[in-house]
């Protein structure tokens, strides 16, 4: 088997040492991770000889090639997620070079494809996912069980394989216990389930800290800094990101060193910093490029896309999605697809604040892009991200002096951030549908009624309150005496009064 990089020699003579390796694989990453880390490790394959070390010893030679053979799949599967991690080319070669082998599971091509690119070629992982994941062995964990979770992590569909996570039912390893558990908490936070998501991090980096495994401690902490910076919690998310950070620079995650920007990026925007979001955000990614070696760069597309253009960047904004639809990213997925859509939408309203001649053509176009977002079957599955899309949908509507749609919006923008406890989005929902109250009421005194009646309705309490029957208010309108009964049943409850007596001063008062 050739060798790609030093990396991957080195794995093989690792593995040689360790033969029982192939029955560790979910050891590997962590132990990788765990490991000291010298200055000439070879990114490749981090500290291979000290994952090897994790495996029971044997006394059993491995210099025949079947024996090899065996161990290929647990060293994909480091390798693999040494990649993943760390972004590192020569990785990335031994991946390449190794998975294409013959003998090699056939889920390591999948999950090379899932994580390494190129993004057209995307589009197909999740359907042979499934078919993938369907034929596995029953109740029973393979080397292929862990490529394939690790292939679901990267395109987010962890949450669709029930008969994957069932192959992990009855391991008790911890090692084993405590990556999965990590993936799964990653799944509840993309999926709004971010009170059980943060307590599962909170409590797993605690005890994974415990037992020496900073792979896992280093993914439960990232699930936990992604919660804390959707709500705000900058002291929270300050406290965190020293350990986050320096373990990143020590082992070289540019995964993580990614994520790490992009809560800070989120975090300022919710605080309404959209200057500081935007520094944060253009170190991302280059400006109008999609990187293939970036599997999560999705999950802070719509921050990047916001903080340009609520730093009046608009078209920094839509250059950036010009190049996230030329390099495929919306079909990797339906989560991909879903924040293609809300990034694309949340841009048009910026471009329609442009002050182009064609305004209706561009109010026609901003609006389709936001039924778009909430005509999708799944946008329910990501709550956080389609309560921003009602929220830039409600300022938007505002602006086009449509306060009563805005006013709608708001109030369901507002109810799903409340729900997530995301505090400083809520907060601005609830600024937005305050400005969108004054501006429906305003409306109405400007078009003499009152802003909880309709024009008809105002009229009708105008007279009733002067002390006129429902005959006389009839024949004052053409009205008949049972129709203004029923237009004053209607009119009490709406100014929260019980009898005639009241309507005058409920009519002032509004």
């Amino acid at each position: 088997m050739p060798d790609a990089a030093p990396g991957a020699s080195a794995l093989r003579d690792a593995a040689g040492e360790a033969p029982a390796l192939r029955d560790n694989a979910p050891v590997l990453p962590a132990a990788a991770l765990d490991a000291p880390s010298p200055r000439d490790a070879a990114p490749a394959a981090p500290f291979p000889r000290e994952a090897a070390t994790a495996a029971p010893p044997s006394p059993t030679p491995t210099d025949q090639p079947h024996q090899h053979t065996e161990l290929l799949g647990p060293l994909l599967f480091l390798l693999l997620v040494a990649a993943a991690l760390t972004g590192d080319e020569r990785a990335w070669e031994a991946v390449d070079r190794h998975a294409a082998h013959p003998a090699a599971p056939t889920g390591a091509e999948l999950c090379r494809q899932a994580w390494s690119g190129p993004r057209p070629a995307l589009h197909d992982v999740p359907r042979r996912l499934r078919e993938t994941v369907a034929g596995l062995p029953a109740d029973r964990e393979t080397t292929q069980a862990w490529l394939l979770l690790w292939a679901a992590a990267a395109v987010d569909s962890l949450g669709e394989h029930c008969a994957l996570w069932s192959a992990f039912a009855r391991r008790h390893a911890y090692a084993t216990q405590t990556f999965t558990d990590s993936l799964r908490a990653h799944d509840d936070f993309l999926h709004g389930n971010w009170d059980t998501a943060l307590a599962a991090a909170r409590a797993g980096a605690r005890t994974s800290a415990e037992h020496g495994y900073a792979l896992a401690e280093t993914l439960f902490l990232q699930t936990a800094g992604q919660i804390l910076a959707a709500r705000g919690d900058r002291a929270g998310l300050d406290a965190l990101e020293p350990m986050l950070g320096a373990r990143a620079g020590e082992r070289r995650l540019r995964l993580v060193t990614d994520q790490l920007r992009g809560m800070r990026t989120r975090c300022a925007l919710g605080e309404g910093h959209a200057e500081e979001a935007w520094l944060h955000a253009r170190d991302l990614t280059p400006p109008g490029a999609v990187a293939d070696r970036d599997p999560w760069t999705h999950l802070s597309l719509v921050d990047r896309v916001q903080a340009a253009v609520d730093s009046g960047r608009a078209e920094e904004a839509r250059r950036h999605l010009r190049a996230v639809r030329a390099s495929g990213l919306a079909r990797v997925s339906a989560h991909h697809a879903f924040l293609v859509t809300v990034a694309e939408a949340i841009a048009a309203a910026a471009a329609d604040d442009d002050g182009d001649d064609d305004d209706e053509g561009k109010g026609v176009d901003v609006d389709r892009r936001f039924a778009a977002v909430y005509a999708r079957p799944d946008a329910r599955n990501w709550p956080f991200p389609l309560a921003r899309a009602h929220l830039a949908h409600a300022v938007w509507l505002r602006r086009q002096h449509r306060p009563e749609q805005a006013a709608t919006h708001c109030r369901t923008a507002l109810a799903a951030f409340t729900r997530l406890d995301a505090t400083p989005w809520a907060a601005r929902a609830t600024r937005e549908l305050a400005a969108a109250d004054a501006d429906i009421k305003a409306a109405a005194l400007a078009a003499g009624h009152h802003p909880l009646l309709t024009a008809q309705e105002t009229r009708i309490a105008r007279l009733a309150a002067q002390g006129l029957t429902n005959r006389q208010i009839g024949a004052r309108l053409s009205l008949s005496p049972r129709t203004i009964g029923a237009h004053l049943y209607r009119i009490f409850p709406k100014l929260g009064i019980t009898t005639r007596a009241g309507i005058a001063r409920a009519l002032e008062g509004g």
